[in-house]
């Protein structure tokens, strides 16, 4: 799908639980390993409440602890994951998606399956699904464990330093801003500046600024008034700016 930067869109997405497909696959696999007699008496229970999918998912979560990923794969060959107990919660909102605006998904956003998992980052939202399992370890793939998609401390100053296999893949998203529009209110009593900040806003005034906008000089600050947005996603909402 073509975007650029600082890119974000709305749906209205329209598929099945993650967990009622886990719990659909489990079904069947106990169908295949059932004898004739369990088969029969499992097919005389009529209540699929809420209830009892969560008995099952924490029979199977205590049965298999190690078990701490979902992982998909994608029919183009990409492979992410995210945390086991984000997608088994009945409450953490991941489908599998075959709808986008009331209409079936287009082929650019994951025709005909994709995930959705609210609060996460995007890459995890794989499109065009072609398989999901429980695995003790997080996908494979420079799309999971590559560079690109960890987020290093700040104390890091070269990449090349750091095992990024001993790092977590980016999962839960923070809060994303933008300041869309500034406007100058005054100039305030200047402040020092080192030989770096100097160097910084030299390099600044090279650059070309539209209208009658000017760079600032070295050692001036300004008071301004900005506007912009904030996005948290997953449900939570924006407390404070």
């Amino acid at each position: 799908t073509p975007w650029g930067q600082g890119a974000i869109s709305t749906a209205r997405w329209g598929g099945a639980r993650l967990i009622d497909v886990l719990m659909l696959a489990m079904e069947e696999v106990s169908k295949d390993q059932a004898s004739p007699d369990e088969e029969k008496k499992e097919k005389e229970k009529k209540s699929t409440s809420l209830i009892e999918t969560l008995h099952s998912l924490q029979a199977l979560i205590d049965n298999h602890p190690e078990l701490q990923h979902l992982r998909f794969e994608s029919l183009d060959g990409m492979l992410a994951s995210i945390d086991a107990n984000k997608g088994l919660n009945p409450f953490g909102d991941v489908i599998v998606a075959y709808e986008m605006n009331g209409e079936d998904l287009p082929r650019d956003h994951g025709y005909p399956l994709r995930v959705i998992v609210p609060g996460y980052a995007a890459v995890r939202n794989v499109k065009w699904l072609k398989k999901l399992e429980l695995a003790e370890e997080e996908a494979e793939g420079t799309w999971q464990r590559g560079l690109n998609y960890k987020i290093l401390p700040p104390t890091v100053l070269d990449a090349k330093e750091v095992d990024l296999n001993r790092m977590p893949g980016l999962s839960e998203e923070c809060v994303f801003s933008g300041i869309t529009n500034v406007e100058n209110l005054s100039h305030t009593v200047p402040l020092p500046t080192t030989a770096f900040e100097e160097e910084i806003f030299g390099s600044m005034s090279m650059m070309p600024f539209a209208g009658s906008r000017t760079p600032l000089t070295p050692g001036e600050t300004v008071l301004v008034k900005t506007s912009g947005w904030s996005y948290a996603g997953g449900g939570r909402n924006i407390v404070r700016v």
